[in-house]
């Protein structure tokens, strides 16, 4: 915007000058002009009075010593030429055509070195002399230059405190749409405290007002959501601390080991979603996780559940220490939606995988697929709570957002087993 009025204010002021100075250089040119072949009609007609009250036979005697030695009047070049006689003053060119003065007409024309006037006189016994004076060229030039370089001068002083003029304007208008910019940065970037500085013309400082007081609801917007997620997720410590009670009621069997690891789990569940409610800014902490840890302990919670409804496990990790830049918790949140999804949505005896391998780049995938019916045909990975079928549809959201924070992707597909197959794609830290 604010190169925009520079632009605009040097463009408007540039016309502007030059629809004056160039006519008033053009008028300056014509009016030195006009100036000196005046001066020289003048010069001219004194000396054709003078040679009319002499007559011809005179000139020399009386008209003569008027001239300089060089045949100068008043500094310019003056000739009297008797017609069919002898010539008085400056020195004519030979083909200089003296035929119309010489009838009796007064006219100028071009010449070497100038605008030369003719002036014709007729004299007391009937001769007729002509009386030539010189305006010459540098003194028709005189002082123009000198003038067209003040008016110039003026012109650039002029588009040049217009250009000032509109910069310190446009700054004025450009600093608070900066500082509105910054601001929203700041905002985007996990500072809900940023506020704009109500500065500028009316219409910026209303933009601004509005800008803060949507802030300001965004903030109490948040707040309350965490309030509630965090008073929501606190509440279920309740029912839990109820169910594992009576699981340790029961007795001691491979069932009752099962259904603790279970509650204990879903415990630690709650108790990282209370956490990060309480500290929304997730990812300034750096945290690093090896992802084939997290695989492999989220495979072996799942196996037992797994056995239960007959399906088959094969699980692929290649146990090469691959860390990635994402919290562990969400990581495991991320396989336990994408896991648990295969359990909902498949018949029980389905089989599934899990595995990791290296992909193109300095990426690692975590590929989940089973042997179902796989995905609707017009589902997208981008429609957060759709699933197609009857569910929240949020694990495949959760899975997303998990693996777009540590830099990567969520795919859908057609897997090797003939199903669903979601391969979630996460970047390595230092990129190998």
């Amino acid at each position: 915007m604010r190169a925009r009025l520079v632009g605009v204010a040097f463009a408007v002021t540039a016309m502007v000058a030059l629809a004056f100075v160039v006519p008033l250089m053009i008028l300056v040119r014509d009016l030195a002009a006009d100036r000196e072949l005046s001066a020289a009609e003048r010069d001219a007609g004194a000396v054709a009075r003078l040679v009319a009250v002499v007559g011809s036979d005179s000139i020399d005697e009386l008209v003569g010593p008027v001239l300089s030695a060089d045949g100068e009047f008043n500094d310019r070049p003056l000739t009297i030429v008797i017609v069919g006689g002898d010539t008085v003053g400056a020195p004519l060119d030979p083909g200089e055509d003296l035929a119309t003065a010489a009838a009796g007409t007064t006219f100028r024309q071009s010449v070497n070195g100038g605008e030369a006037i003719y002036i014709p006189v007729l004299g007391p016994e009937g001769e007729t002399v002509v009386v030539r004076a010189l305006a010459e060229e540098e003194a028709m030039r005189a002082g123009v230059a000198r003038v067209w370089w003040t008016l110039a001068g003026l012109a650039t002083v002029l588009v040049v405190l217009a250009v000032v003029v509109a910069d310190r304007l446009g700054r004025s208008m450009v600093r608070p749409v900066d500082d509105l910019a910054a601001t929203a940065d700041r905002m985007g970037s996990g500072d809900l405290d940023a506020r704009v500085d109500i500065a500028g013309p009316p219409e910026i400082r209303r933009v601004g007002t509005a800008f803060n007081r949507l802030a300001a609801q965004i903030g109490a917007l948040l707040q309350l959501e965490r309030e509630t997620a965090a008073d929501l997720s606190h509440r279920l410590r309740t029912p839990l601390t109820g169910a594992r009670l009576n699981a340790d009621a029961l007795p001691d069997s491979d069932r009752k080991d099962q259904l603790v690891a279970q509650l204990d789990d879903i415990e630690r569940v709650v108790d990282y979603v209370i956490d990060e409610i309480r500290r929304p800014d997730r990812q300034a902490r750096g945290a690093v996780t090896d992802i084939d840890r997290v695989v492999a302990e989220r495979v072996a919670f799942w196996e037992p559940l797994a056995a239960d409804e007959g399906r088959t496990l094969d699980t692929g990790i290649n146990r090469s220490r691959a860390l990635v830049g994402t919290p562990e918790a969400d990581l495991a949140a991320a396989l336990d939606a994408l896991i648990g999804n295969v359990f909902a949505h498949t018949e029980p005896g389905t089989g599934l995988a899990v595995s990791v391998h290296r992909s193109n780049g300095p990426y690692v995938d975590v590929v989940v697929e089973d042997a179902g019916d796989g995905f609707p045909p017009d589902l997208s990975v981008a429609d957060r709570g759709r699933s197609g079928t009857d569910s929240t549809g949020l694990g495949l959201d959760i899975a997303r957002r998990t693996a777009v924070a540590a830099g990567g992707d969520l795919l859908l597909g057609t897997g090797s087993l003939g199903g669903a197959q979601i391969t979630m794609r996460l970047l390595l830290v230092g990129g190998r």
